[in-house]
């Protein structure tokens, strides 16, 4: 969230001192700045004494009548309705701190804006769990991907209206003229960026109440249809159900939702974006935020072939997890462009070009060198292969119509034992792939539907935990009853193994020696034809930095990360001769083994040194030693 100002704090400190925030107090401090701005906006002399004269009153209808015998006469009626709205929520109003405060602090034009938008940004939320608002740098991003200045502008799913604020600031500071339409399900939220939508001066507006699935409000000049939009700006719930509305959906009387027979109902993500796309003219851009499993989860693949060959699709940008403030999960945008005519889009990988850092905000990072090198990826006049790409319908197809851009940026950046290093995956497109020299890829058995577990139990079972440092710790195997054939769960020595679930990917190879153990459903199994490839010349290129970004950028999920079976079938491997894999093998273990004796030998000899250290500060007699690992060298 933006920094608050120092006024609003100043203006809600005597009210939060006695009580929690509550809407009642948003809606009295949002009227009494609304009085404010129009005292001073209209230049209405002698108001003092008339609120001192009535604001001892404190009757229910008391803000309603401040308010209207302080608004010019010309005020719109939507406005005199949002008051009316507004004061409703409040049947027992008691404003004199917040209209003293008014009295014995002129307030200026600006402090009315910034009280207002405080309100809005940081408080409103708090106590409506749906008055969602957007960061101000994700708008600007947006606003400088679109370049809203003359026509209309349209956004469904409006909460407090920040967008289309921050749109119709855009409009004016370049001398444009923005005609602002807004939606919002419920009519309170409505009722409160009207009021804000006048404070901030945004004059072109109109902000309707109504689900936009059941009552879409801007209908053409027959009624008969939408009314359409030249620009349009989106920010739907996340991963919200539409199963109470299906009948109404699928009857749409607007022809909108063309693939909802067939959606899941427990995300409306798809219908959104069918709505956006419903509603732009034949030349109309706008720009929509999804969660990254409408880009990938396979239920939705055919819808996404759909809009793949439609070519309304014109750019792909995925943002990093937290950018948001009510989720953990990475963001994406969509921007749809109605006068595009081709199957190509434009796949931005935004995650790269931000920190590390977490002492900052994922939203602070997108400053203006983020938004000025997306913007310019999406407009062609750089296009930097670390970040973007522009994917072709054939690619997009091969790929099970995938639309996450990690799937496609031939480079990432990633951390390896080397330290960061970028890898071009663009470079490997003509090496061999797993599947062609391997006998068998197999994920494992799902434990919790077919095992019990015993201590007298014929199997094994590899877990997650059960691998550490590239190697199974067979005595932490627990053991199993299964009343199945698991035969194709049977691991054999030379197996390779690589976790399929989480973020960290953990390899091992299977040792001699080993029966009756089988693999979990959180790996991979992979049997090679060993005259091609040796499992741990393979272990060693899942592990390289190739390896672990091909790897990473296949991953999908949120609150889980998965891998694929295809993903291991299509990994790339740079093969030499068999014979040439295990030399190189020998020679590099031996030397590892080398350095990694050196190392502890140089370990011990510090450790000596540091008692022998301690013995001199007069330490000596009061730490006594245990354990053999630290036994006097010069023993």
């Amino acid at each position: 969230m933006e920094t608050m100002s120092p006024i609003t704090k100043y203006f809600l400190e005597p009210i939060l001192k006695k009580s929690p925030i509550s809407l009642e107090t948003l809606n009295q401090g949002l009227l009494v700045c609304f009085a404010a701005y129009v005292i001073k906006k209209k230049q209405i002399s002698e108001h003092d004494s008339y609120f001192r004269k009535n604001v001892q009153t404190n009757t229910e209808i008391y803000i309603r009548d401040l308010i209207y015998d302080v608004i010019h006469p010309n005020v719109p009626k939507e406005l005199r309705e949002a008051v009316d709205v507004i004061t409703a929520e409040n049947k027992y109003c008691d404003i004199t701190e917040m209209t003293e405060f008014l009295l014995n602090n002129k307030l200026n034009i600006e402090d009315c804006q910034k009280i207002a938008n405080d309100l809005a940004v940081h408080y409103y939320p708090m106590v409506i769990t749906e008055s969602i608002t957007t960061p101000a740098p994700i708008n600007e991003l947006c606003l400088s991907i679109l370049n809203p200045i003359n026509g209309s502008f349209y956004d469904g799913v409006a909460g407090l209206c920040s967008t289309c604020i921050a749109a119709g600031r855009y409009a004016k500071e370049r001398n444009g003229e923005l005609f602002i339409y807004a939606q919002e399900k419920l009519e309170i939220l409505c009722a409160v960026s009207t009021i804000r939508a006048y404070i901030n001066e945004i004059e072109f507006s109109q902000i309707l109440s109504g689900d936009v699935f059941t009552n879409p409000r801007f209908k053409n000049d027959f009624g008969e249809g939408l009314m359409r939009f030249d620009y349009s700006i989106m920010f739907p719930p996340l991963g919200s159900s539409w199963s109470n509305l299906e009948q109404t959906i699928v009857n749409d009387s607007y022809d909108r939702f063309k693939f909802s027979y067939a959606l899941p109902k427990s995300n409306s993500e798809w219908l959104f974006i069918e709505h956006q796309a419903a509603s732009l003219t034949d030349t109309g851009r706008g720009i929509i935020a999804v969660s990254t499993g409408t880009l990938y989860n396979s239920s939705y693949s055919w819808i996404r072939r759909h809009v793949i060959e439609e070519g309304y699709i014109e750019c792909i940008i995925t943002l990093p997890s937290k950018i948001l403030s009510y989720t953990t999960m990475p963001l994406s945008l969509i921007v749809i462009n109605k006068a595009k005519r081709n199957s190509a889009i434009t796949m931005i990988q935004a995650e790269g070009l931000f920190s590390k850092n977490n002492s900052t905000r994922v939203v602070d990072q997108l400053d203006k060198q983020v938004m000025n090198k997306i913007v310019s990826i999406y407009n062609g006049t750089c296009m930097d292969q670390q970040i973007g790409r522009v994917i072709n319908e054939q690619e997009l197809l091969q790929n099970d119509c995938i639309l996450l851009p990690s799937r496609y940026i031939s480079s990432s950046s990633i951390e390896s034992e080397l330290g960061r290093v970028f890898v071009d995956l663009s470079k490997v497109t003509n090496w061999p792939v797993l599947k062609n020299i391997s006998d068998k890829i197999y994920r494992g058995m799902n434990v919790s539907k077919t095992a019990e577990e015993c201590p007298d139990g014929k199997y094994r079972i590899i877990n997650y935990a059960d691998i550490q440092d590239g190697n199974i710790i067979l005595e932490n195997l627990k053991t199993y009853h299964i009343n199945a054939d698991v035969s194709k769960y049977v691991v054999q020595p030379g197996d390779v193994l690589v976790s399929c679930k989480g973020v960290t990917i953990k390899t091992c190879v299977v040792p001699d020696g080993i029966h009756n153990i089988l693999l979990s459903i959180n790996f991979v199994g992979i049997r090679l034809n060993k005259e091609k490839c040796d499992p741990y010349y393979l272990k060693y290129c899942l592990d390289s930095p190739v390896g672990q970004a091909f790897l990473k950028g296949r991953q999908v999920g949120t609150s889980i990360i998965t891998l694929k079976n295809k993903d291991f079938e299509e990994f790339p491997i740079s093969l030499v001769p068999i014979t040439e894999q295990k030399r190189y093998i020998a020679e590099f273990e031996k030397t590892n083994r080398y350095i990694c004796n050196e190392i502890e030998q140089l370990h011990r000899h510090l450790i000596h040194e540091k008692w022998q250290f301690y013995q001199h500060l007069g330490l000596g007699e009061i730490i006594t030693r245990i354990g053999e690992d630290y036994q006097d060298e010069s023993n």
